[in-house]
């Protein structure tokens, strides 16, 4: 269908009207039905009305606070109760036993560093004695010696640990 004929039919569709007589049959039934006032029509609704209305949003707007508190007081048990269940890694006394721990591991850490120091100095002063031509380290008065001051060494504290106990007493102060 091309646009000239639709046009035409739009147009036939204009002259299109009612015939004379159902025009005053309609005409004369609409007059001659009578008409039913009733206030409600005019008047804006009653009181009750409002009433009800206001009552029904109330409960409405009340049930969606309530659904929404429940929510978050169920989510707040589930917290506070089902957490250590569901997840034991996170209690209070799970979290205190494994820094308890981490605090050992380190001590232990710290007690092999004191040692790999005192062998580092041992080995050290081994090699100082094999790199000199002389063979004095078989001396019985040399070693003697040596092991007396190798335990000033390790007996006095470097200056590392001189550093820090001196920074934790400032800390303490």
């Amino acid at each position: 269908m091309n646009y000239k004929n639709l046009e035409n039919q739009l147009e036939q569709f204009r002259r299109i009207h009612p015939r004379a007589e159902f025009s005053r049959e309609s005409k004369s039934l609409i007059l001659a039905t009578p008409r039913i006032l009733t206030t409600s029509s005019y008047v804006s609704p009653s009181w009750s009305t409002r009433i009800q209305y206001g009552l029904s949003s109330l409960v409405r707007v009340g049930s969606f606070v309530g659904i929404g508190l429940s929510i978050l007081i169920i989510s707040l048990y589930a917290t506070h109760e089902l957490s250590p269940v569901l997840f034991p890694g996170l209690s209070p006394q799970s979290i205190t036993a494994e820094a308890e721990m981490l605090n050992s591991n380190m001590n232990i850490e710290l007690s092999r560093l004191g040692y790999f120091d005192t062998a580092s100095q041992e080995s050290n002063s081994a090699l100082k004695q094999l790199s000199q031509k002389q063979f004095n380290h078989l001396n019985d008065t040399i070693i003697n010696s040596e092991v007396t001051e190798l335990q000033k060494v390790t007996a006095t504290p470097s200056d590392e640990t001189t550093q820090i106990n001196t920074l934790i007493q400032q800390l303490s102060n």
